[in-house]
């Protein structure tokens, strides 16, 4: 059975995981805490687009995070700080 596969995603506060595809049909897999979705979308895009959405680039909110914490790698992103939706790169 084929998945229904989404132009976009909208990242909330049900979204647990965005995790690349790498699949032919779509970019991204996101887990919700009920839900799974196939996204044609990499997941870089979707979390850009969140980032805008509250105000800054994602680059923007990875510098100011990499030197409030003095790390390099790995840094958490603040998606949505105001609905305490941030990315943990794994």
């Amino acid at each position: 059975m084929t998945p229904q596969v989404l132009k976009s995603y909208e990242i909330n506060r049900d979204t647990v995981a965005i995790v690349p595809a790498y699949a032919p049909d779509y970019d991204t897999i996101v887990y919700e805490t009920d839900q799974t979705y196939y996204v044609k979308e990499l997941a870089h895009s979707m979390i850009e687009r969140a980032c805008i959405e509250g105000g800054a680039t994602c680059e923007g909110r990875r510098d100011a995070v990499s030197k409030l914490i003095n790390v390099s790698s790995k840094i958490p992103i603040p998606i949505d700080p105001l609905n305490h939706i941030y990315a943990f790169p794994t």
